[in-house]
């Protein structure tokens, strides 16, 4: 299997994307063998040839999730982009105001509903650079805030950037629905967010997504996204 080196991703990492046959020829002698040779954080990419049901499966059951972090890339051209029929909860959505609390507002979200629970799977590096992350790449007219009953219920936010193939997207950074929300607000908020990337000029769009956070799994695959990519990364 050769290895082409790519570019910086928004998390700071150099990568390099490894093509194979499936990724249930991935073993973690390989992953080990690639980080034995880094000297700097960088990220091992697969791109498999072939897809297969027991892909995400595989990934969970092969690599030592102690020692490296699993990122899925799900990728959705904006026509495949399904919309979510619901009614009409009371739920509204809004872009951020232009203050200086709104990078805080995404951040403290990431924290509580990311970072802390993840925490197990994260490391204390991998943590600072997910904060991190959210503070370099959050633009606010591409970002929505939702409010229910003057509470706020909701976040998301896109941003330009690139897959490990070189093409230009939006990767969808941050997506936070309030659990303690009735099922008919938490569906109205996803058929918002599927109308908000409909109606994006952004022909492309990413979403990364931890290998076991089986509800968002669920809910990009929902929309139309599909699993292209696992993105490794040694805690």
């Amino acid at each position: 299997m050769s290895a082409t080196s790519c570019q910086i991703t928004p998390l700071g990492q150099s990568y390099s994307f490894n093509p194979i046959r499936t990724f249930g020829a991935l073993k973690q002698s390989m992953i080990d063998e690639f980080f034995r040779h880094q000297t700097a954080r960088a990220e091992y990419v697969l791109k498999p040839d072939v897809y297969e049901s027991t892909d995400i499966q595989h990934l969970r059951d092969s690599i030592d999730h102690d020692r490296y972090f699993t990122q899925l890339g799900f990728i959705a051209h904006r026509s495949d982009i399904n919309p979510i029929r619901t009614e009409t909860t009371g739920v509204v959505a809004q872009i951020p105001n232009q203050t200086g609390g709104t990078v805080e507002l995404f951040t403290n979200a990431v924290k509580r509903n990311f970072v802390i629970p993840w925490q197990k799977y994260l490391g204390v590096g991998l943590s600072e650079v997910f904060i991190d992350c959210v503070g370099s790449t959050l633009v606010l007219e591409h970002s929505l805030c939702f409010m229910y009953d003057g509470k706020l219920v909701g976040l998301a936010y896109r941003f330009p950037s690139h897959d490990c193939m070189g093409r230009e997207l939006q990767q969808v950074g941050w997506v936070w629905i309030d659990k303690t929300l009735k099922l008919s607000s938490r569906r109205e908020i996803r058929s918002m967010i599927s109308q908000w990337l409909r109606d994006s000029d952004a022909t492309l769009f990413q979403a990364g997504i931890h290998v076991f956070n089986t509800p968002s799994l669920r809910f990009f695959e929902a929309l139309g996204f599909t699993l292209q990519f696992a993105h490794i990364l040694k805690k």
